[in-house]
């Protein structure tokens, strides 16, 4: 079977490429695969030959990536110049046309600049370049107006020649080159395919949703930019959603890796190995009603990749194949498409008429406080995924605005808002409430209940006679806390209405009769329980507890009791605390006093320093530890008496 070129464009920027190539028996035939010199990498990566009786003559060749790579730079404004300063050390050979031509051989040794005299009188001397070479008899020049050839006869500085002319060069066509085999079969004739990946600019989907007596008629467009080196001529252009993994390597670039230094005693043990993780290839056909294994989804009332024949009003296009590899849907051109390099096009995909859409509108206070939007209800029934990308909506043969199509699975709905209702005005409030509803002492804890509680409003005045079916999207305004839910409910005596639950908030779906106010209320609750430890003598958390609550419990009066106690007692101490830092500031002055003084008047500050020590240590030997023990005493004491305490009240 006769094979076709072709080119699969993924959404990620990813183009597969399946390049036929007829052979013919024991002739050489070369391949040449334009490629950008920084997308070598990819087609080495990917690069296969499959065809019965092809054989690979030679392997596949290339220049490196980093092979232009030199220090030499070629300027050329001054070509001589620039290389033979550039380039000294080289040997070369001359040949000038100063009499009979002359050939020189030697080292290059630079450029010299010497005054000429003039052959006119009373003009004035001008200066003349010569290059000057090392030769066997010494230092020879020859000055540049009479260089006839200049050779580099060393292969190496050649090579650096031939890479400064490629660099530019590229810079009239950057990073240009090839990839090149050569095939070959013993056969009469055979066909082999070529096939390699590189990156390529990713394809977009764009939507037309248009309104009709039958239903809406929605049709898909590919957008695909062909910015690769070589034209697309005939071939199977295929265009995938999805997201394979893919990255850049260094296969194509010539380097010597740096070499690790080993010790013979590790720094550290063996650590985590990744693995690469693999997906399932199994495919699943869209076919429905298709003969001989082709792929073409027919479902009913659906022309995937084109349009339907019966419908005078569209342009006939060329029909395409699609088809689903787990999460990518791929849509094949039936027929052979051309772009050229670096052009683009817009491929029709499918055209199809959905009876299940509608005109709808749409709130979000977060999009629009006051107004809705006009929105288009759309469920999938085209057969296939479909994915992300622009979608302009007409209706009565009229722009009615543009959206993103979010993308959509089989089956699956979802809402295309494109214009502004001005016609429709909301008002939205809220009022908030947090409420403690039971407390609880026991076990040594102290746990409060509290509830939240959130109205919200929506007050919708239709000003135009016409009506709508409303989706009104509420955010919650009371989040989850601690592993609460946030329990809603929703009312309205205006109108019926149904409800489903979005990720953080409810969708409200309402009908809106003309010239007609409805009000709607979203009621949010939560339940939140905080419990605080009453260990270590901690009464602190029972201060916010009602006054009277603790008053009818005698095990609360007792330790709030002992918690008086026991804060008297701490305060005491830390007034002993404070005035021995005092005494200890005063002894420290009294001490410089003392310095001061000559000795027979030292008497009266010796006996005050006297004094301020007896002082400090009665308070830090007798009455500080005393305090500490009876605080000590007074804490084990509430411990005791806050673990056996237990109390309740509901509101």
């Amino acid at each position: 079977m006769t094979q076709q070129n072709a080119v699969t464009v993924f959404s990620n920027g990813i183009a597969d490429f399946r390049r036929i190539v007829n052979l013919t028996h024991d002739n050489l035939t070369k391949v040449d695969i334009p490629v950008q010199q920084n997308h070598i990498a990819d087609v080495l990566s990917s690069l296969t030959v499959q065809g019965s009786g092809v054989k690979i003559a030679n392997p596949a060749r290339y220049r490196p990536a980093n092979e232009k790579e030199g220090a030499f730079e070629l300027d050329p404004k001054n070509v001589l110049t620039s290389m033979i300063q550039t380039l000294s050390g080289a040997r070369v050979k001359l040949r000038s046309s100063v009499g009979v031509a002359e050939t020189k051989t030697g080292i290059l040794v630079g450029m010299h600049l010497e005054d000429v005299l003039p052959l006119i009188k009373d003009q004035s001397s001008c200066r003349v370049s010569c290059v000057v070479v090392l030769t066997s008899n010494g230092l020879e020049k020859i000055r540049i107006d009479n260089l006839l050839s200049l050779e580099f006869l060393e292969d190496a500085v050649r090579a650096e020649v031939d890479k400064a002319l490629q660099r530019n060069f590229q810079k009239i066509k950057p990073n240009s080159t090839f990839v090149t085999l050569e095939l070959t079969t013993k056969e009469e004739s055979a066909q082999a395919a070529v096939c390699y990946s590189i990156p390529a600019a990713a394809w977009k989907i764009s939507y037309r949703l248009r309104d009709g007596d039958k239903g809406f008629d929605f049709q898909g467009f590919a957008v695909v930019d062909n910015n690769t080196d070589e034209d697309w001529n005939d071939v199977i252009i295929s265009v995938v959603t999805g997201e394979p993994i893919t990255f850049s390597t260094d296969l194509a670039d010539a380097k010597i890796p740096r070499r690790q230094h080993v010790n013979i005693v590790k720094d550290a043990a063996i650590g985590a190995v990744e693995i690469e993780s693999v997906y399932s290839k199994k495919i699943r056909s869209m076919t429905r009603g298709a003969a001989e294994g082709s792929m073409m989804a027919c479902a009913a009332g659906t022309t995937v990749m084109g349009f339907d024949d019966s419908q005078d009003e569209y342009a006939q296009i060329n029909k395409v194949d699609v088809q689903e590899v787990d999460d990518f849907a791929i849509f094949t051109s039936k027929d052979t498409l051309s772009i050229p390099s670096k052009r683009s096009a817009l491929i029709p995909m499918f055209q199809h008429t959905t009876k299940s859409a509608k005109s709808v509108l749409h709130f979000k206070e977060s999009n629009n406080p006051e107004r809705a939007f006009r929105a288009i209800k759309f469920k999938n029934d085209v057969g296939h995924s479909l994915g992300r990308g622009p979608c302009t909506v007409y209706q009565n043969g009229v722009n009615a605005g543009q959206c993103v199509f979010p993308g959509a699975k089989p089956d699956e709905e979802c809402l295309l808002p494109h214009y502004l209702e001005t016609g429709v005005r909301f008002k939205v409030t809220f009022k908030q409430d947090f409420q403690e509803i039971s407390i609880k002492v026991q076990d040594g804890a102290v746990t409060h209940i509290t509830k939240a509680t959130n109205v919200s409003t929506y007050k919708i005045t239709n000003n135009v006679n016409d009506d709508f079916e409303l989706f009104l999207d509420h955010e919650l305004r009371l989040l989850p806390s601690n592993g609460k839910d946030v329990k809603v409910a929703v009312q309205s005596d205006s109108t019926e209405i149904k409800h489903n639950e979005l990720k953080n908030g409810r969708r409200v779906i309402a009908k809106i009769a003309g010239y007609k106010t409805v009000v709607i209320e979203v009621l949010e609750s939560r339940i939140d329980s905080q419990t605080l430890s009453l260990k270590n003598g901690n009464f602190h958390p029972l201060l916010n507890i009602d006054a009277n609550i603790i008053e009818n419990n005698e095990s609360l009066k007792k330790c709030l009791a002992l918690s008086v106690k026991k804060d008297n007692i701490e305060k005491d101490r830390h007034t002993i605390e404070n005035k021995i830092r005092t005494l200890g500031s005063r002894r420290i002055h009294l001490r410089e006093d003392m310095k001061a003084f000559p000795k027979e008047n030292q008497q009266e500050s010796s006996k005050a320093l006297s004094d301020v020590a007896l002082e400090i240590k009665k308070l830090e030997d007798i009455e500080l530890p005393e305090l500490e023990l009876k605080f000590k005493s007074a804490s084990e004491e509430l411990q005791k008496a806050l673990k056996s305490a237990s109390a309740e009240w509901n509101k």
